[in-house]
Parts: C-alpha cells; structure tokens; sequence
C-alpha cells in the first residue's frame, strides 16, 4: 500500500513533522510511504532515514502556486501510484478532497491543533484522527463533524529516539550556566498568545529573586520572545535537532500553555524522567495526573505557578517520583508501536 503524507513545513523540531517521521521511517509489511511538504529544514533528517521525501517550496497563499501544486500531486499520485493521502494540515485536506475527484485515492487527515474559520474548506476527509479529546470536542463543535468520522489518535514517542550524546556538565559549561545550578526548562515556539511564555517569565523573575541559584533555559523559536522584557538568568537557544542533551540538564521543565491540544513536549518529557509542570488546560491535562505524575497550575496564575516551582525546588525526591510516574505512563500510553499498529489498522480498513 503506497501512502503519502502531505505537510505545509516539515522542520526538525515540529511536533507534526516528528509524527510523520516516526510513521514514515519503519513501514510495516508492504506498505511504502511517500512524505511531500512545501517547505522547512528537516529534509536532510528525511532522507538519512530513506524515507522518499520532496519539497516543493511553494506558496499555500497563492493561487499561481495552488495550481502548481495541485497539477504536481496529480501527476505525483499516478506516478508512484499512490493509493491513500494522510494530510496533517487542512490545507492539503482540502487539496487531497479536490484530487479525489480526479484520482482513485483514499483520504485521512490528521488534526492536532484548534483553528477556526475557513468552515466550508476545512476537513473534507471521510476520516480524521484527532490529536486529543479536546481536539475531538473542537472538531464536532465548531466544525460540526459527526463523531463518527473521528478517531482520537494521540501524539507518540518512540523510546529509540529519545538520546543524548553529551553529557551534563558539558552542555552547561557550553551554556555558560553553573554546575550545580537549579535549571528550569521550557521547550516550544516562542509565543505569547498560546504558549504563555509570558506567564513562564514573569513567574521565573520572582523565582529568580528568592533562589538566585536558578537558571531558565528556554529552547524554540518564534518572534514573540522579543516582545516582552526578559529577566537575568535567562538563556535563550534556537531549535537543536538533539533536543533531548537539553532535557538532560533541566531539573524541571514547564509548559505554561493558555491552550494546548496535546504537546509532544510532555512526551519527551516524560521519557527523560524529567519533572514537568504544566498549566491545566486541554491535552496537558489529558496526560498529567496532578501530583501524581506532574504537576498543574491555573492558566495564566503567576503565583500559583511559583508554588509548583518552589514544591518541585524543594522536594526533590517527589519532583524524581513524579517524573517516574510519567515515563511509565508514557512508556505503556503513548509509544510508538501501540500507536503505529492502530495506524496501520486504520490504513487497512481505508
């Protein structure tokens, strides 16, 4: 069965191009899959992995363009006899609905973010695979899709690729950040608006103040970060494709996210035994138990964010606990072959 994937960018660091690659990098049986995107960084990682990837560095934004794209899928398709399209962006649903008329294929889309407007083009696939429950409740509210067209299919990790090539004290010492300092970490694009970055800052400025032994790593990109004012003792790293030497050192990673539909962060998080704090909000709250295997904080409550900090600061022992509580749940939850195997049955019934 040939499959191809269609994504707007596939970069080293997006949670989207993750999920494809996971999938596309081991086929099962005779399934073969084809991966196209319009642009991003990740091609180099594609290809070392043999996986059969073309970027056509187009503009989604412009008609010229949409027909050039459109003629290239068609010609794509029939070329590699492609049988299903697995979009992960509504964009090429609503491509993949259009090719369907002029091609014998079958269609599914992937959904794992809240977007609105744009209701008659969006989601035009028999079956789409919602990242998290809230995503699931999203879709049928404000799309309107009937339930049964929804399959709930949760971000995954596969443990073979959770690794760290450095040690501790040598990433800090590339950091510039002491030894035995208490380092809290925050992995993600730099946005305001849905990430609450700003929440993260603030609450670290107070935290900072009371333990001026604490640093605050934050890896990601995004043009938010110089909008707002950033306190001392705030080290600021673009996207790594090792992301995983920079769990290695965090003492505790937070996610204070206004909306989330269900980060790969906690995760990888997870599968570094890393002690995570998170806000309350949509998929975070779907995977962390509070105080069991992580900890949650009103959205957008600053203090209350402070007080996880402090409790994981100084509680040690019950941070280490929790964060063993999370791998184990991510371990038998959310891995990639219990993921992969309800892929593929889906692939099948299509």
């Amino acid at each position: 069965m040939n499959i191809l994937h269609l994504h707007t960018s596939l970069n080293i660091t997006c949670g989207i191009s993750k999920t494809i690659y996971l999938v596309a990098k081991n086929p099962e049986g005779m399934h073969k899959h084809f991966v196209l995107a319009l642009n991003g960084d990740a091609e180099k990682k594609f290809k070392d992995s043999n996986i059969d990837v073309t970027f056509l560095y187009r503009n989604r934004y412009s008609i010229i363009d949409i027909i050039k794209i459109f003629k290239f899928l068609k010609l794509y398709i029939e070329k590699n006899k492609i049988e299903i399209i697995h979009s992960h962006h509504r964009f090429f649903d609503f491509i993949s609905y259009t090719l369907s008329f002029f091609c014998k294929i079958k269609r599914i889309t992937s959904v794992q973010s809240f977007v609105y407007g744009k209701k008659l083009f969006s989601y035009k696939s028999p079956i789409l695979l919602a990242a998290g429950e809230s995503v699931k409740q999203h879709l049928k509210n404000y799309f309107n899709i009937k339930e049964e067209k929804i399959i709930v299919f949760n971000n995954f990790v596969d443990i073979n690729e959770i690794t760290h090539n450095a040690d501790k004290k040598t990433v800090k010492i590339e950091l510039n950040i002491p030894e035995n300092a208490y380092l809290v970490g925050y992995v993600g694009r730099f946005s305001v608006k849905e990430k609450g970055i700003d929440i993260l800052l603030n609450a670290f400025k107070i935290f900072n103040e009371k333990h001026p032994c604490s640093y605050l790593l934050m890896v990601g990109d995004g043009e938010d970060i110089n909008k707002i004012s950033i306190p001392k003792d705030v080290k600021i790293i673009s996207s790594k494709e090792n992301i995983f030497n920079y769990y290695n050192i965090f003492d505790c990673l937070v996610l204070p996210s206004r909306v989330d539909p269900f980060p790969l962060t906690v995760l990888e998080a997870g599968m570094m035994k890393t002690p995570f704090i998170g806000a309350d909000v949509n998929g975070i709250s779907e995977i962390i138990c509070g105080n069991i295997d992580g900890l949650l904080f009103e959205k957008e409550n600053v203090n209350m964010l402070i007080e996880k900090m402090e409790l994981f600061f100084k509680e040690k022992e019950f941070a280490n606990k929790c964060a063993e509580n999370l791998y184990r749940k991510i371990l038998s939850n959310y891995n990639y072959e219990k993921a992969t195997r309800l892929l593929n049955n889906i692939y099948e019934k299509l």
